[in-house]
């Protein structure tokens, strides 16, 4: 999921987030996870 999230050659089997809505818990769990890997560092 990481790979696929961040732009990378991988996929995961869940399907793409791109097609998902915003308020999907995967979705906007992926976006809370990318701003805090962003924020720590």
């Amino acid at each position: 999921i990481i790979v696929d999230t961040y732009g990378g050659a991988g996929r995961h089997g869940g399907g793409a987030f791109s097609g998902k809505d915003a308020t999907k818990v995967d979705r906007s769990a992926t976006y809370a996870a990318r701003w805090a890997a962003k924020h720590v560092v």
